[in-house]
């Protein structure tokens, strides 16, 4: 699956000239941007990466809610529970940020919040 790992503590520039490089060969990049995985399934605060590296390179961000898993892979187990519980993966439209912008630190926070509110949107049941 072309997998990599990200140390979520520090800015990891080997994780970020890898994205960087998978987007210039215009293939699909698949970010978690809460970093971690959620314990309660409710969305966490997101990390700016995901964000600055769509801003840097100019390529939309496709939002996506993801609700279940916490049940079928929650922290602390080895293997996951298949078969028992159900994932819901609901997407949104693409959002484009103004490449311009990618230095101002309130507009990418206000893209953030608004990225954060969309994907948690799409992650509640009813929605």
């Amino acid at each position: 699956m072309n997998a990599f790992s990200v140390d979520r503590d520090n800015v990891d520039m080997f994780a970020f000239k890898k994205a960087m490089n998978i987007l210039r060969e215009e293939k699909v990049l698949g970010i978690f941007p809460e970093g971690t995985r959620s314990s309660n399934g409710e969305l966490q605060e997101l990390k700016m990466g995901a964000l600055k590296i769509a801003m840097k390179t100019g390529v939309p961000i496709l939002p996506v809610g993801i609700n279940g898993t916490h049940k079928i892979y929650p922290r602390g187990i080895k293997y996951p529970i298949l078969f028992k519980h159900k994932i819901i993966v609901k997407y949104g439209t693409l959002q484009h940020f103004n490449k311009l912008k990618s230095k101002d630190k309130i507009y990418q926070k206000q893209e953030l919040n608004l990225l954060s509110k969309k994907i948690k949107e799409l992650s509640t049941i009813n929605a």
